[in-house]
């Protein structure tokens, strides 16, 4: 608006400078008797506005290049928008499926390690079973050999004796013994038993402890191998589930990075649209402004223009009056 103003005030300026010029011409030519001064200023006038009209002609092709400039570049911006905006849209996906993949993937761990946990706790309690069994087995052990050594020994007592005092040796032998020997004890004691019955009845309880160590140490033997069994199976079981692990563990690696990369891709992506549309916005502000500035030259040059045509004519009339 200011250099609006200033080029009117200098329009104007130059209408009176015109008229002024135009009565000086007039007088100079009417007490010389010529009209070479007034042909000289049209002359003049007419030189200024040939370049003012050529000037304006060129400001005229360089806007309409300017103009077509923002349109050809508003229309390629507007296109790599629009496939910014279809790149934002795919790798938005991208990184929706490797969010996915992610979560299914520590899903697949999480479910791995409750089993490992729950294979860890079954073989701790094998191992507390086998230990269980393995006293209990022991101490049964330790009872059948010590009563059959009690028996034994009242069998060697009551061997060819019959005496009183050997009974008794024998019955306190019997009693010591952990396992079913309290009956044969009294039976020893008892009178009325020859001696050959009560070593006919040792006999058979000694024969019955050792049928029953020799059970207990098969069915020892038998747990022990399947308890070596179980622990191999877990073992195996332990070892499979740690190597899918490490395969999960390594797919979990490799889908966040994949995750990573493509919010990565989807940041840049979108920092670029933003800048296009940025640029489009200031590229939009700076066209219409070129436009308005455009506009008030071309109008006051236009003026100007008018001005100069209006002085070569107001000096040719005062020249010829």
């Amino acid at each position: 608006m200011t250099a609006l103003l200033t080029r009117m005030k200098m329009v104007s300026r130059l209408l009176l400078l015109t008229a002024a010029l135009a009565e000086l011409v007039a007088a100079v030519a009417a007490r010389h008797r010529s009209e070479a001064p007034a042909s000289k200023a049209v002359e003049l006038l007419e030189k200024l506005w040939r370049q003012g009209r050529a000037e304006l002609n060129d400001e005229v092709v360089r806007y309409e290049r300017l103009k077509q400039w923002c349109t050809d570049t508003a229309a390629s911006k507007k296109s790599e928008i629009e496939d910014g905006e279809e790149k934002e849209e795919r790798t938005s996906a991208v990184v929706e499926r490797t969010e996915a993949a992610v979560a299914a993937v520590q899903e697949d761990i999480e479910e791995l390690v409750a089993k490992a946990s729950k294979l860890d706790e079954k073989r701790s309690h094998t191992e507390k079973r086998r230990q269980d069994e393995s006293s209990t087995y022991i101490t049964s052990d330790q009872e059948l050999q010590k009563s059959i050594r009690a028996v034994q020994r009242a069998s060697f007592l009551l061997r060819d004796k019959t005496d009183p005092e050997s009974k008794a040796a024998a019955a306190s032998e019997l009693q010591t013994a952990p396992r079913d020997t309290a009956l044969a004890a009294l039976q020893v004691e008892d009178p009325g038993f020859a001696a050959s019955s009560i070593l006919e009845m040792l006999t058979k309880l000694s024969e019955r402890f050792h049928g029953e160590l020799e059970d207990l140490r098969k069915a020892e033997t038998h747990a022990k191998q399947e308890h070596e069994l179980l622990l191999n199976q877990l073992e195996m079981e332990h070892e499979g589930m740690e190597a899918a692990l490490r395969t999960k563990r390594s797919a979990l690696g490799d889908a966040q990075r994949a995750q990573k990369e493509a919010g990565e891709d989807l940041e840049d992506v979108r920092k670029d649209l933003q800048q296009d549309k940025k640029y489009v916005e200031d590229l939009q502000v700076m066209c219409s402004l070129k436009a308005d500035s455009f506009k008030k030259r071309r109008s006051s040059r236009q003026a100007e223009l008018e001005a100069l045509k209006a002085a070569v004519g107001l000096i040719r009339d005062k020249a010829v009056a």
